[in-house]
Order: C-alpha cells, then structure tokens, then sequence
C-alpha cells in the first residue's frame, strides 16, 4: 500500500513537472526582447521581433501594427531595452518632415543627412541636416520674393519627450526694392511629445522693414496754399513679439489632425495730418495754410490661425492641407482673409 501510494505520488510530480515545462515552452515570458531597426533611407522601427525568415522581418509596434521590413532595405538593428509583455514606448517611425507643423517647427531634433523640401502653390523651400539637431534652409515664393534663410538647433535633454529648440528666419527682398527690405524671426520652441502626438509652445521676436519710399508732411510748412511740404523717407522698422502655439496627433496610420498658429502684437505710431486755412466763405478773408500733424500710438495684432490634416502616403512623402485665417485688428479698422495652404514633403 506504501508503495502504491509512493508511486502515485511520484507520477503525480511528473505530471506537474510536465505542465509547468510545457507551459514555460508555450507561454511568453514577463518581458520580451525590443529591437529598432533603421533602414537606408533614414526610417526608423522599434518594437518586438515575431520572426525572420531571412528574407525580410516582422516587427510588432504599438502604434502601427506589424510591419514586414525587407532585409535589403535595412542599415542596422540593434536590441533595445528589456521592457514587458508590450513594447511601452515605440519609436514610431521616423520622418524627418515630421519636424514641421503647417508653418511654423517643432522642437524635435532632426537626424544628420535627413534632407527634405517642401513644394506648395506659393514657393518651395528646402532644409539641410547638417549635423544631428541642426538645419539650415532657404525659403522663397515662386517670385523669389522674399528670399529667408532658415536656421534650426535643438537643445538635448534627458527626458526623451521633452525638447526645446532655437530657431532663426533670416529675409531679404532680394530684387525687389533694390534689397533695402529684410526682415527676421528669432524664437524658441519647446515640445513635449514624440514624432506622431506632440505639442509646442513657442516665443519669438519679428521685425520687418519694407524698403519701400513714403510721403511724410513737414508740419506748419507748404510750398502753395493747397499743397503742403512733404518729404520722402524710408518705411520705418516695425517690431513685436511672436508667440505660437501648435500640435499634431495621429488618427489612423496613414492620417494625422494637426493646429497651428502664429499670434502678434505691436504697437506703431502713425502720424494725421490735417490742413487748415485758405478762403473763408463765412469772413471773405484769406488766411495761410497750416499743416496739423498728430501722432497716436495704435496697437495693432494680427493672428494666423491654421488647422489642418496630413497624410503620410509614403516614408519618404507627407502631403498635408491646412484652412488658414489670418486677422488683423487695430482701433481704426479690422480685415480677415483666408489663406490656405497646401504642402508636399518629400525627402532627397
């Protein structure tokens, strides 16, 4: 009888031994291996690795699904932390137009090499990354009217969803008015976020002057008495401060909703002339013409707002729509005009 119960005891533990054993062949672990992979034309993949057939491989992400990645079209692989049964943070992927919203950037870091241009119905540009973190580009309109030197540098921190970027805009009139117009933007942005859902804030300073000529009245002086003494000067330079507020989130995998916005305030002094003096038809008499002129200070603020929605059609092609407003308020008088915009980002 000992011996019977000993031996069923004994097949007992064999049998749980069995099941445990088969259970640890069948069911993953607490924590899988997560790889990222970057291919030759500057996009990147993280998630978790399902096979490899030699050919090609199948990575599993959060935020796109699977994804087959030929093996021709890879640069490097290399194994990322050791995380849990999901991949928690996914380097989405990678595209370096992913930097911009409608007009205004973003404050992630650029990769060295990813060169990328933009086209749309008023002028192209294109951005060179010089180095990790740092652009340079030219803008224009098709007119080559004005001609901007863009500049760009992102600050590293350590948390990987928090950046903050310097920014520079650089404007000339080229041929239009003999080259004497420029103007510039220099700013800061800071973004909390990843390349697919983020948000910026963003400060900066503007100036424009337009080179152009204009009539200014000497005050009390005229050469007749219905034509004042007036003088030619330079367009003065007209400055204030430039604030935004901007972001992006992902809807699908191929489509993106995003905002953006450009917001200033200045003050200007403008100067009112008036005459007075000549004939009487009340006294009969005849008196001189004198030139009143009043100066006020007018603040005036003009606001860009622009939402819109991208679509990524292709890992090196974005084309994105935003139905622009711009407005302009002042105490005298007010206008809104749309000002839609249509882009096409492509990588070279």
């Amino acid at each position: 009888m000992l011996m019977k119960n000993k031996i069923c005891l004994f097949a007992f533990l064999v049998f749980v031994l069995t099941v445990k054993l088969s259970f640890a062949q069948t069911t993953p672990t607490d924590s899988v291996v997560v790889i990222k992979v970057e291919k030759f034309n500057g996009v990147t993949y993280t998630g978790k690795l399902i096979s490899d057939d030699g050919r090609e491989l199948l990575l599993e992400t959060n935020n796109i699904g699977r994804i087959f990645i030929p093996k021709n079209e890879i640069k490097t692989i290399s194994e990322e932390k050791i995380r849990g049964k999901n991949v928690v943070n996914e380097s989405v992927a990678y595209f370096a137009f992913n930097t911009r919203y409608a007009f205004t950037n973003n404050a992630l870091p650029i990769k060295k090499g990813d060169h990328y241009a933009s086209i749309s119905w008023y002028g192209p540009e294109v951005h060179f990354a010089v180095s990790k973190g740092f652009s340079v580009g030219v803008m224009s309109t098709w007119l080559a009217v004005p001609v901007i030197l863009a500049l760009k540098y992102t600050l590293p921190t350590k948390n990987e969803k928090l950046h903050f970027s310097l920014g520079s805009l650089l404007g000339s009139s080229s041929y239009a008015n003999n080259f004497k117009g420029f103007g510039g933007l220099q700013w800061m942005t800071g973004t909390y976020g990843n390349t697919i859902n983020n948000f910026s804030i963003s400060l900066g300073y503007g100036y424009l002057k337009g080179g152009d000529m204009i009539d200014v009245a000497i005050p009390g002086t005229y050469i007749s008495p219905n034509y004042p003494l007036y003088v030619t000067e330079e367009s003065p330079l007209r400055a204030s401060p430039v604030f935004s507020f901007a972001g992006i989130v992902k809807v699908s995998k191929k489509a993106s909703l995003f905002f953006d916005s450009m917001i200033s305030i200045s003050k200007q002094e403008k100067t009112f002339s008036a005459y007075e003096g000549g004939f009487d038809p009340q006294t009969g008499k005849e008196s001189p013409f004198i030139t009143k002129v009043t100066k006020e200070n007018l603040w005036t603020s003009a606001f860009i707002l622009m939402p819109g929605m991208r679509f990524q059609t292709k890992e090196t092609q974005s084309f994105q729509i935003s139905l622009a407003g711009i407005s302009v308020l002042d105490k005298n008088e007010s206008s809104s005009f749309p000002f839609p915009l249509i882009n096409w980002y492509f990588k070279f």
